[in-house]
């Protein structure tokens, strides 16, 4: 099965509530989601965007959550989860691999998109894995050697503790997230080490921060951020991180934001990113990079469909609350 690409709502500064709701209905009832949904025996209702994306968010939980699924298969205490690398791998029928690849393309989880414009006032990197670091941040430094123009760049991290093998991966010294974050600056645009560090002080807690600030060519501001956790969690997740970033660069209207990530979180990041950039009056594209332009990086493998789903998910609990932000503003 083929599909045509379903766009992901606008992120054109200019975009109104109206115009990003009817972006979300579109991807929410186009036809790769009403065909993954019957693969899963169920039939996408005619309902309207808020009530739709209540259905299936119910739905994927029950078909789609598989990081619910190894949490409860570890007995997890209540609310802690497990990480995404942490999933045991689910086996689908051919078919529904192939569905579900299909799909996952044509909804924007798949290559990488072409970046829309030559310049942009910032260009965002976003933090994850160890591996997704060094691949996030090779990209955004190919992007820029190969013309594209950057008012500032920064790469967006958190307090999260690195794991074992994430250690391995990088080969030096680190602790947190941010720290591969930073390791990834420094390699991909061959510089040293920042130039200045401010930050909070004494044991990382929820409400710790940090600011590396590099020096990447006259007037080029070259951050590393981790933020503080707002929302609720022990550490930032990716909101908490766009909203620390923004209040940093003193985001202003009319100023063109490129957010660079892996493929797979394009649709939960980019409507995540709209959810708390929107109000600046800024346009937002989100990319994933490509394969193929990431150096020395790690090779990046292609998700298993259970990945896919896991992420059509998080789109769909992004876009529920991109829908419910504007809902009350």
């Amino acid at each position: 099965m083929t599909y045509q690409a379903v766009p992901l709502p606008a992120g054109t500064g200019s975009a109104g509530g109206p115009e990003i709701v009817a972006g979300v209905h579109g991807w929410i009832s186009s036809r790769p989601m009403a065909d993954l949904v019957a693969a899963f025996g169920a039939e996408l209702p005619g309902l309207g965007t808020a009530d739709l994306l209540a259905w299936l968010d119910e739905f994927s939980a029950e078909h789609w959550d598989f990081r619910r699924r190894e949490a409860e298969r570890r007995a997890a205490p209540t609310g802690t989860g497990v990480e995404r690398d942490q999933v045991v791998g689910v086996d689908f029928t051919p078919a529904v691999a192939a569905l579900v690849r299909s799909a996952a393309r044509a909804l924007g989880l798949v290559g990488a998109a072409p970046v829309a414009h030559r310049s942009y006032d910032h260009v965002v990197v976003l933090g994850g894995r160890a591996p997704a670091c060094l691949q996030r941040t090779a990209y955004a430094a190919q992007l820029i050697r190969g013309g594209l123009t950057a008012g500032t760049v920064a790469a967006l991290g958190s307090f999260r503790v690195l794991g074992g093998h994430e250690l391995a991966v990088l080969g030096e010294p680190a602790e947190f997230e941010v720290d591969a974050m930073e390791i990834g600056i420094r390699r991909a645009f061959g510089i040293e080490r920042p130039a200045r560090r401010r930050g909070s002080t004494g044991a990382v807690e929820r409400t710790s921060w940090r600011v590396y600030r590099h020096a990447y060519g006259p007037g080029r501001p070259l951050e590393v951020l981790a933020a503080p956790a707002e929302t609720g969690g022990s550490r930032a997740n990716t909101p908490d991180t766009y909203r620390f970033w923004a209040r940093n660069v003193s985001l202003t209207t009319g100023d063109r934001v490129l957010v660079v990530t892996t493929p797979l979180y394009v649709p939960f990041q980019h409507c995540d990113a709209l959810r708390i950039l929107h109000g600046y009056g800024c346009a937002v594209q989100t990319v994933g990079f490509a394969a193929t332009a990431i150096g020395a990086a790690p090779v990046y493998e292609s998700p298993a469909p259970d990945r896919y789903l896991q992420e059509i998910r998080s789109g769909i609990r992004s876009m529920r609350d991109l829908v419910r932000s504007l809902d009350a503003g």
